[in-house]
């Protein structure tokens, strides 16, 4: 090896390509990318949710390399985990400005705009990620989930769909599935994707879904037996469930404070 490459320095006409050979081992194999350190620094802050520091350290790594998206996208994730909303839409944007086909990027974009509301917005940079990675079901599956809250129910089922057909395993967009079943009153359907999860050991999203199934079918003991369950894996506040409108037509709004109170006791009990 030593003697070729010997040769080639020999060689004039080859002098150049050598030279540049040998600068890019260099690079590569001796000098650390630019930015490697305040991002480890950043990383290092944020995991302890030291925000204010992990914040400076992402704006140095991202002015010291602003061709990486990784600077930009760490600075987005801290303003969005402190709530500021538009401040992480504007570093998700930066990160995009060095490239455009970060998908990572483009996923959050479209999750800090879903969060604000911004749901159209939302859509639209969905449909720019499946372009980049069509073979990508998280996307499919989120559009579906906000086609939903603009209730546009079956273009959300169809976005499932896609998403089952890149991946059958992704059990978030079979769950979310079989919910928009329920919510068109498909139960059959509904209950086969919930018989699916609960084969591939998803108890607690088949349980819920199986929650949702029974009252929609007006089953109250069942409805309660699979609430209570999935209360007491812990998975679930009684509040955030009982909220669901699915529910309101089993229980009078007394005994619905009721079911409340006996499940929030079975929470604190089993925990």
């Amino acid at each position: 090896m030593l003697d070729r490459l010997y040769a080639v320095a020999l060689c004039p006409s080859s002098m150049l390509r050598f030279c540049i050979f040998c600068s890019l081992i260099l690079i590569l194999v001796g000098c650390p990318r630019k930015g490697e350190e305040e991002l480890r620094k950043g990383n290092a802050y944020f995991a302890t949710k030291n925000y204010e520091k992990a914040a400076v350290a992402y704006e140095a790594a991202s002015s010291a390399n602003p061709r990486s998206a990784r600077g930009p996208e760490a600075r987005g994730n801290v303003a969005f985990e402190q709530g500021n909303f538009r401040l992480a839409e504007t570093w998700y944007r930066k990160a995009l400005k060095a490239n455009p086909r970060h998908v990572t990027s483009r996923h959050k974009l479209a999750l800090t705009l879903a969060t604000m509301e911004r749901f159209d917005d939302a859509i639209a940079e969905l449909k720019k990620s499946v372009e980049v990675a069509a073979d990508n079901p998280y996307a499919l599956s989120m559009m579906g989930g906000l086609y939903r809250k603009q209730g546009k129910l079956q273009e959300a089922v169809n976005m499932q769909l896609r998403a089952l057909d890149v991946d059958d395993s992704y059990h978030a967009a079979r769950y979310a599935l079989g919910n928009l079943l329920v919510d068109t009153g498909k139960l059959q359907d509904a209950e086969r994707q919930f018989e699916i999860l609960m084969t591939r050991e998803q108890t607690a999203l088949s349980e819920y879904g199986y929650a949702r199934l029974s009252a929609k079918r007006g089953d109250v003991k069942k409805t309660a037996f699979y609430l209570n369950s999935i209360v007491m894996r812990g998975v679930h506040q009684p509040k955030r469930i009982l909220d669901d409108p699915v529910f309101k037509p089993l229980w009078t709004e007394k005994q619905m404070n009721m079911l409340r109170t006996r499940l929030s006791t079975a929470t604190s009990t089993s925990s």
